[in-house]
């Protein structure tokens, strides 16, 4: 008798087995991706920064290693750390569907910069004069350096105005100027170029 319900209950277990095997293998196929915004977050000791999560299915935790989160469901804040380094934050849902985002932590100062709104300034080397020519009207003193184009008020030798490569000049490096009859300039920098007397590149 105990054969007998050995050789029942065995395949039974066998069933259980295969149909164990068979849920984990559709819950690996069924897994899904989860995708974070932003994508490479970085923010400054002490600062906060948004995050969102998609992808995930039913309700949503966070765990941050080193900083804190607060708030619930698929978008929350990230507070950083007090130091200088990284950060892995993970995200776990219903479907334990599993993701990992790394924050890097920045120093205090690194968040005084922004590219957005910038005013750029060009610093060149202007120490090599390579041309001079005085204009037509004989008010004007133009210098021609490897830094740029230098417009000076010819009584005085005071700079009015420094032209670039941000002003129109294809190269800041000037190698020779030619002032002509109708008050134009035509200057040399390995090609060519005009400004008339308007101001027109």
């Amino acid at each position: 008798m105990n054969i007998q319900k050995l050789r029942l209950n065995l395949p039974s277990q066998m069933l259980l087995v295969l149909l164990g095997l068979l849920i984990f293998s559709v819950s690996v196929v069924s897994a899904a991706e989860l995708t974070f915004d932003p994508k490479a977050p970085s923010v400054v000791v002490g600062g906060k920064i948004s995050l969102s999560v998609s992808g995930t299915s039913g309700a949503v935790t966070w765990f941050a290693g080193k900083g804190e989160i607060s708030g619930t469901g698929t978008k929350v804040t990230y507070w950083a750390p007090d130091q200088v380094g990284t950060d892995a934050v993970t995200v776990l849902d219903d479907a334990d569907n599993i993701g990992v985002l790394k924050i890097l932590i920045l120093p205090e100062d690194a968040g005084a910069f922004s590219q957005e709104n910038a005013n750029w300034e060009v610093f060149t080397n202007r120490s090599w004069v390579r041309a001079i020519v005085v204009s037509e009207d004989e008010k004007t003193l133009w210098v021609g350096t490897r830094g740029g184009l230098e417009q000076r008020d010819m009584a005085t030798g005071e700079l009015v105005r420094l032209f670039t490569n941000l002003d129109g000049l294809p190269s800041n490096e000037i190698r020779t100027l030619y002032g002509d009859s109708s008050g134009g300039l035509w200057i040399g920098i390995g090609g060519l170029v005009y400004r008339s007397a308007s101001g027109d590149w």
